[in-house]
């Protein structure tokens, strides 16, 4: 006898299974008629771009296409729409440049340009006073979109700054561009491994149905993961059945699902067997004394913060690629709807240390004081190549953000859903709090990835607005896009359809 499974039963018991319970809810609604959910991924960063290696020239008032970009162009562009410096990886058609915005100045909170540019470019908001520092002045739109969908979001960040890390004092302001409230910073999880845990945490075995572990069953799943098994292990057996249960093309997504589990999880368990190698941490490996253990730090969000989260470079790239893929694992598998990196703080002071180009700098530069705020992007002066090393570096610096920000966009292009991919229901926003490092706010780099045609016309474009139009309207068309419901309060700084591109 030949048993028929339906493809609803097979799904109804692939949502039995926590690993799989998102993934197959999305694929259940679909069948029965439901438009996939739309999703937001902020990527925000700090001290400007390298102008004339980030906006095309010859632009005009209204849309223009992308041109082609080259190595000897546009560099930040080409990395972010190239894997290899000439392959077109196919981001363009579902990118559109916002040409021409500007934070505007001025504050009778006080601040300067990056109180204004880090805590305003997602709150709209002026800055308001509270204990004699400038703050953010609204909710920021990633948390108003995150109420509106009722769905909590992953918010996350790498701080670790060999010069200083985390803002000085009387500068908490800076932590995050992500609020709650005015005044009142919703805060990016710096721990890769209480980020994992945050996406994860219903997975683990035995973690109850509230989904919180204890300390011993925390304790437990560290070393579970320290001994490379698997969260996959416990229902590897269901999986592979139900798996040959599925048609090619629920099979296929399904493939990506588990793929998007498997990549981040590896990633964290090499991590977690690194090798702390500097003066500030312990040399013992990280499974006997783990970064997620007792820290060092007395400041900072929460304070004891592990040292290789605060005061060693030595793996932020590890950290930056592991948190990117934890975004797009989590947005892949439905885990969350609104999730955000942040590259560093307002302001931040990152060495940069990773970066290998950083050898063709003068040596003597390399002080215990050199840092990307300081010693890089003040000395950003001009919108050309002739201020050099200072313009390689930053355009490396943005080159590497691109990177970043490139692999979570193809990863959602490469994930079918529906009739499309995942990048056809996800904005992607990329911004800095500044134009130019030397504290301007002007023409700050603003890219919308994703939706394209489903709540954002077109796509290959460059949107040049008038001059110095304010960035509210990035803020309009990423609600409009959403179907937000602007007579709603905290949507009224946003509502600003008079700055609006017509055919946006």
């Amino acid at each position: 006898m030949t048993l028929r499974f339906s493809r609803r039963s097979v799904l109804t018991q692939l949502a039995a299974i926590p690993i799989t319970s998102a993934f197959a809810r999305n694929l259940l609604a679909q069948s029965a008629g439901a438009a996939p959910q739309k999703r937001l991924c902020i990527f925000m960063q700090n001290n400007g771009t390298k102008r004339v290696n980030f906006w095309p020239a010859g632009t005009v008032a209204g849309a223009n296409p992308i041109p082609a970009t080259s190595l000897t162009t546009l560099p930040i562009l080409n990395t972010l729409f190239t894997s290899d410096g000439k392959t077109d990886n196919g981001l363009k058609p579902y990118t559109n440049m916002l040409f021409q915005l500007t934070t505007s100045g001025g504050s009778s909170a006080g601040g300067n340009q990056h109180d204004m540019g880090f805590a305003r470019m997602f709150t709209g908001a002026s800055l308001v006073s509270f204990n004699g520092a400038p703050w953010g002045g609204a909710i920021s739109f990633d948390q108003m979109v995150a109420n509106f969908w009722n769905h909590p979001s992953l918010t996350t960040a790498v701080y670790s700054s060999e010069v200083e890390p985390f803002p000085k004092k009387g500068f908490d302001h800076r932590n995050s561009f992500s609020y709650e409230s005015a005044h009142n910073l919703h805060y990016p999880i710096i721990d890769p491994y209480k980020a994992f845990n945050s996406v994860f945490n219903g997975f683990m075995p035995s973690a109850g149905s509230s989904g919180a572990m204890s300390t011993q069953q925390s304790d437990d799943y560290k070393q579970r993961m320290l001994t490379r098994q698997s969260v996959l292990n416990s229902v590897s057996g269901d999986l592979k059945e139900l798996q040959g249960r599925l048609g090619p093309d629920d099979g296929r997504k399904l493939d990506y699902h588990l793929q998007a589990i498997t990549e981040v999880e590896n990633q964290l368990q090499q991590m977690m067997g690194m090798t702390v190698n500097t003066a500030a941490c312990t040399s013992a490996p990280m499974g006997v004394m783990p970064w997620f253990g007792p820290g060092v730090a007395t400041s900072g969000p929460g304070g004891g913060v592990p040292p290789i989260e605060v005061n060693s470079e030595t793996y932020n790239d590890a950290q930056f690629q592991f948190m990117a893929s934890l975004l797009s694992a989590a947005l892949r598998c439905g885990l969350t709807r609104v999730a955000s990196l942040q590259f560093g703080y307002g302001g931040g002071k990152f060495k940069f240390g990773w970066l290998n180009p950083m050898n063709t700098l003068n040596p003597a530069a390399m002080s215990i004081g050199f840092n990307h705020h300081d010693s890089i992007a003040h000395k950003d002066t001009t919108d050309d190549m002739s201020n050099q090393p200072t313009a390689n570096y930053v355009t490396w610096i943005n080159q590497y953000y691109a990177n970043i920000v490139r692999k979570v966009a193809t990863d959602l292009k490469n994930a079918p859903e529906g009739a499309g991919n995942m990048l056809d229901n996800t904005l992607i926003i990329w911004a800095d709090e500044l134009g130019r490092g030397d504290h301007q706010l002007d023409r700050q780099p603003i890219v919308f990835i994703g939706l394209v045609k489903n709540g954002i016309s077109a796509g290959g474009r460059v949107i040049q607005f008038p001059n110095n139009t304010p960035h509210t309207v990035m803020g309009y068309h990423a609600l409009k896009a959403f179907g937000y419901d602007f007579t709603r309060p905290d949507a009224a700084v946003w509502n600003v359809p008079n700055l609006a591109f017509s055919g946006f």
